[in-house]
Order: structure tokens, then C-alpha cells, then sequence
């Protein structure tokens, strides 16, 4: 075999390999982070708001752009991890005696408000990387999910 078709088959091989790579991570970077992202937006939008249902308000504006399915979804994430939440976000102290997915929400929203835009920009990227996480069953680190989410957050 030439070095030519060598070099040539070499090609393929990792031009294969990437392909199959592109296609693994589709789901994360059409859907998963992007879904993450406008939950955080809703969350964001809701403590604006000041309403008093801060869970019903992110559901309708999540079920409004990405259908019932993905609201059933991110309903049962939050209601399993806003307390992971609230403890990676450091104020389970003051979370303790907060029963309520909406008031804890609120809870998020003010300690984040309190932050400067770097710190708020890592906590609220570790939060969404979380979400995407668990919304595709891709085999990627946090960090690299939350590159993948800090790159479509910033070209949205």
C-alpha cells in the first residue's frame, strides 16, 4: 500500500471518528443546553416578575417554546434537585425551612442577584450544565457541557 493511500485511509478514519463524535453530542447542542438555558431565562424573567408561583411561571414559558414533554422533564428535575441547588449555590442555611419548589426558586434568584456578574455567570452555567446533563444521555463531563452551554448562551 502506497503512503498516499496510507495517509488517505488515515483520513477517513478520523474524519469517521469525528463525524460519529458530531452526531453523539447533537442532541445536547440542539436541544439539551438549550432547553437549560431557557429554564434559567425563565427563572430570571420569573423573580422579575415577582410572581408568587415562580415554578408555574418557568413551566409555562418552558412548555410555550419546547412542548409538554420537556415541562413534564424539567418539572421533575427541579422538584428532585433545587435542593442540590441550593446547596451548590451556598444557601442551604437559609433554604432550610423552604418547603416550596417556587420559594426556593425565588431563594436562587435573590442569592444570585446578590453576586457579581462573574461569579453570578459560573454559578448560573453550573446550574444549567447540571440540567443539560440530565436531559441528554451523553457520556461528557460537566465541564465540557458547561462550555457547550456557556458557548450557546453567549451566541443566543
Amino acid at each position: 500500500m502506497s503512503f498516499i493511500k496510507k495517509l488517505k485511509a488515515l483520513f477517513d478514519k478520523v474524519a469517521g471518528w469525528f463525524v460519529g463524535l458530531l452526531a453523539k453530542n447533537d442532541t445536547m447542542v440542539k436541544e439539551a443546553a438549550p432547553v437549560a438555558i431557557d429554564v434559567l431565562n425563565a427563572i430570571k424573567v420569573a423573580n422579575n416578575a415577582g410572581g408568587t408561583d415562580a415554578l408555574g411561571f418557568v413551566l409555562n414559558m418552558v412548555g410555550l417554546k419546547w412542548g409538554p414533554a420537556v415541562t413534564n422533564t424539567v418539572s421533575a428535575w427541579l422538584g428532585k434537585n433545587i435542593d442540590k441547588v441550593i446547596t451548590g449555590v451556598g444557601i442551604a442555611g437559609s433554604a432550610a425551612e423552604t418547603q416550596n419548589v417556587s420559594q426556593k426558586i425565588v431563594l436562587i434568584c435573590n442569592y444570585l442577584q446578590t453576586l457579581d456578574i462573574d461569579a453570578k455567570g459560573v454559578k448560573i452555567s453550573h446550574i444549567a450544565a447540571l440540567l443539560a446533563k440530565d436531559l441528554d444521555d451523553s457520556k461528557l463531563s460537566i465541564v465540557e457541557i458547561i462550555g457547550i452551554v456557556t458557548a450557546i448562551y453567549r451566541t443566543a
